[in-house]
Formats: C-alpha cells, sequence, structure tokens
C-alpha cells in the first residue's frame, strides 16, 4: 500500500528551534531533516509512504520508520517522480 505524502515535518509559517537545523525545500516552503530531501522536494518528485508486512522493511525506501506500526507492521518513505 502507498499514500502520498503532501508536506514534510513543518510548515514555512511556523518557527521552532529545530527549524534552525533543517534544511530547506526548492520552494523555500518546507523543511527538512536530510539535505537530500529537501533537494527533491518541489524539486518534480512526491513523498509516498510504503506499508510493509509484518516485521518485514518496505523494499526500496529511503527513510524507515524507527518504530513499528501497531500489529509489528514496518514502514518507509520514499521519493518517486511525480
Amino acid at each position: 500500500m502507498v499514500l502520498s505524502q503532501k508536506h514534510c515535518m513543518w510548515r514555512h509559517d511556523e518557527t521552532s528551534r529545530s527549524e534552525m537545523m533543517t534544511h530547506k525545500c526548492k520552494s523555500g516552503q518546507h523543511a527538512w531533516l536530510f539535505r537530500e530531501d529537501a533537494e527533491k522536494c518541489c524539486s518534480g518528485f512526491r513523498r509516498v509512504l510504503a506499508i510493509g508486512n509484518v516485521g518485514i522493511v518496505p523494499k526500496d525506501c529511503d527513510r524507515v520508520g524507527s518504530e513499528p506500526l501497531p500489529g509489528g507492521i514496518r514502514y518507509g518513505y520514499k521519493w518517486e517522480p511525480i
């Protein structure tokens, strides 16, 4: 199962101390913890949520959730061209 993730961690109008240690996307509207994510955001890619099976991490994910979902289901995120 793949779900589209429309927004990243913070919106540009929210102010937080941790935002100072993030990377802005091309449009400047989204902040990311990792530079690689910021480079793809608003640059012809969309980030999708990939749901795996119990105990199995989905393939080809850039980032994997640190804690499994209820029932032991693993998940991750990946970038896809729009």
